[in-house]
């Protein structure tokens, strides 16, 4: 008996079969479609650079991020009013170191206080007076505080004052506002500022910074210290050991909410891994807001659509993988309170297969 072994049968390919059995393979052609055996997906970059801004007023892009906008600036500090059991009006019931005790160019006075929250601090405002005529000119510095009191090297300066040039009449105090060469962006914490004189001055032709010697007064406070060995070495007030000493900071305040979005082109591949999902928040040091966000996925370029909100991110990654060609985001940067916080976001990125 003849066969005929020319009939043309089907063939199975043993080497791809031995491929899809041990993975060993990584892609096989079809014509001319190429076939990603081990296709996990591709990460998708997220821009912070890319991002819409909603409203510019309340948002802005710097230095590739993008940050709750500062709209103004607002004070926290220690100012006696009539509940504190002091008047602010009459000089004559604030006590005043106008004594030898604050002579001497290796005097400093400092105080203490607690930033309690992120603050880009621009200045600060101290009530001072004069004893007599001194010539010397006044330094304010900024330092991080322990204890109470002044730690390591200063941290910020602000431009020397002549007192005598701001304050005319000799134990008549004055709001002399020291404004720092460049803000200073504080983490929360505890901080210090200090005075001293930059040159001579006696027991006759000296300056004051005024205290309160109410026990109310700055609760949140701590009491004022001084130091006659140009910082070495802190007491108390000789006289008084709970005197607070009267000043104010000035820091810049943010927008309370603003939001930017992106729609993400998922280029051809349609299933998002919601558990890859990230974003860099609040990345630079004393950032205390808050961002949400707003997901959902479709097939339009232009017009966004939200299936999800108010998520955090940590909630966003616990979300099923969406299907669609284009996944929306929409982030939500806020700040609590009186606004000293700010809320920063960075660049992201999401995978996609």
């Amino acid at each position: 008996m003849n066969f005929d072994h020319s009939i043309n049968r089907p063939k199975l390919n043993l080497t791809l079969g031995f491929a899809l059995a041990t993975g060993l393979i990584l892609s096989a052609s079809c014509g001319d479609l190429a076939i990603d055996l081990r296709d996990n997906g591709a990460a998708v970059s997220i821009a912070a650079s890319d991002a819409t801004i909603e409203d510019s007023s309340k948002v802005v892009l710097s230095g590739g991020l993008l940050r709750s906008k500062a709209v103004g600036t607002a004070t926290m500090g220690c100012e006696v009013t009539g509940s504190d059991g002091a008047s602010s009006a009459a000089s004559s019931t604030y006590p005043f170191r106008i004594n030898s005790s604050v002579a001497g160019s290796t005097k400093v006075h400092a105080n203490a206080f607690t930033a309690p929250t992120f603050m880009r601090i621009q200045s600060f405002s101290l009530l001072l007076d004069k004893n007599g005529d001194p010539s010397s000119a006044m330094r304010l510095q900024f330092y991080a505080a322990s204890g109470d009191l002044p730690s390591g090297s200063p941290l910020a300066a602000a431009v020397d004052q002549s007192i005598s040039s701001v304050i005319s009449d000799p134990d008549s105090p004055n709001v002399v506002t020291f404004t720092l060469a460049s803000p200073y962006e504080a983490s929360p914490g505890q901080y210090a500022i200090t005075m001293r004189p930059q040159g001579a001055v006696s027991g006759i032709d000296n300056f004051a910074w005024a205290t309160s010697n109410s026990t109310n007064s700055c609760s949140g406070f701590p009491s004022y210290k001084q130091s006659s060995n140009d910082g070495t070495t802190y007491t108390d007030d000789p006289v008084v050991s709970y005197r607070k000493s009267i000043f104010t900071v000035t820091a810049d305040t943010h927008a309370s909410l603003g939001s930017v979005s992106w729609i993400v082109n998922g280029n051809g591949k349609v299933n998002w891994i919601m558990s890859t999902f990230s974003f860099s928040e609040n990345p630079s040091g004393g950032t205390a807001g808050t961002i949400t966000y707003e997901i959902g996925v479709g097939n339009d370029s232009n017009t966004p659509s939200y299936s999800y909100s108010n998520l955090s991110q940590t909630a966003v990654r616990a979300l099923a993988d969406l299907t669609g060609d284009y996944l929306y985001v929409r982030a939500t940067l806020s700040v609590s309170g009186i606004g000293f916080d700010r809320a920063v976001l960075g660049n992201g990125s999401v995978t996609v297969k």
